[in-house]
């Protein structure tokens, strides 16, 4: 089998697992972990939940959640390079109203990430981001155990 024939067939993988239960409820443990605000600018409601690697295509079906993130149309945009002159949170759209009770911790975490935005720490982004993300798999984590 050819390489284009391949990429043809993981595409049709893929398209069918879009739009599969499995997926609904994956895409659902995103958005209930950002409480239904883009992750990208923490502004904007979510309209897409999109895969941050692709690294290993034999793993569609079984993403796992910090490999995944809910973004604006905006931000969605931009992370597929088509409108590179809108910056990181630039998307002018005020906050969406809250789908749940933001969690404290979550609360200081998502204004320590704006904070370190507007001083320009890229490491310090990072690394908050990374810290988001594991709280954030560890509350999936404990919400399945709980079966809730």
């Amino acid at each position: 089998m050819n390489d284009d024939a391949k990429n043809d067939e993981w595409h049709e993988k893929y398209a069918r697992h879009l739009a599969s239960p499995e997926w609904q409820e994956i895409r659902q443990q995103v958005l209930w972990r950002c409480h239904g605000f883009c992750e990208g600018c923490n502004r904007a409601g979510v309209e897409h939940v999109h895969h941050l690697t692709y690294s290993t295509y034999n793993l569609v079906g079984r993403e796992l959640l910090f490999e995944l993130v809910g973004l604006c149309e905006d931000c969605h945009s931009t992370v597929h390079g088509k409108v590179p002159e809108v910056a990181p949170n630039a998307c002018g759209v005020e906050p969406a109203p809250l789908i749940k009770p933001v969690d404290p911790v979550f609360a200081a975490l998502r204004q320590a990430i704006l904070d370190a935005e507007k001083a320009g720490d890229e490491v310090e982004v990072r690394a908050l981001l990374a810290e988001h993300c594991r709280r954030a798999r560890a509350r999936i984590l404990a919400h399945q155990k709980v079966g809730g």
